[in-house]
């Protein structure tokens, strides 16, 4: 539990410090709106990961040769 005080963004620093998994199993606070940004977040950078893995990154080893 998160006390109303503690921005999410502190609670964010303090979960990847600690090595504690920021999810919505895991955390609970009044800040919901926040919560659900952060993890929004979370989700479109796993996204872009994929589409680099999937999609730029063939293409620029292919342009290295």
């Amino acid at each position: 539990r998160c006390p109303p005080s503690v921005s999410i963004q502190d609670l964010r620093e303090a979960c990847d410090y600690f090595l504690i998994p920021f999810d919505q199993l895991t955390i609970q606070c009044q800040d919901l709106c926040g919560l659900l940004h952060e993890l929004s977040n979370d989700g479109a950078k796993k996204q872009f990961e994929i589409f680099l893995e999937k999609n730029i990154f063939p293409v620029l080893v292919e342009s290295a040769q």
